[in-house]
């Protein structure tokens, strides 16, 4: 700011070599000034990745973990005439007709909370 006023009170015609001078040490604080701003949003940009990383390996061990424990319940049980076609891909792994399974639960839920939030 100092070196900005200091050149707006300075003509530039009448004094070039100093208007100039005051130019380049402006131009020298605003790149150190860029280059601080990249740094710190490459800094934030991979403290970013790694959370959303950390938080995938959560959620996917929290899927698997569920998976396991509860692979054979199902997670609601509705009339086999609701999904007559699909009965089968959808109570997979419990087998019982008109349930749905945990499976077919995680991936629904999961398109239907991607769909949302993009």
């Amino acid at each position: 700011m100092q070196l900005k006023s200091e050149q707006l009170k300075i003509s530039a015609q009448d004094e070039f070599a100093q208007y100039m001078r005051l130019q380049r040490q402006l131009n020298k604080l605003n790149e150190e000034f860029s280059q601080l701003v990249k740094q710190r949003g490459s800094k934030v940009s991979r403290r970013r990745k790694i959370l959303t990383v950390i938080l995938l390996g959560v959620m996917a061990a929290c899927h698997i973990a569920f998976l396991v424990t509860y692979r054979k319940d199902p997670v609601v049980v509705l009339p086999v005439e609701w999904f007559h076609p699909l009965n089968s891909i959808l109570a997979f792994p419990t087998g019982i007709a008109g349930a749905i399974g945990l499976p077919c639960w995680i991936v629904t839920s999961n398109k239907i909370i991607s769909t949302v939030l993009i």
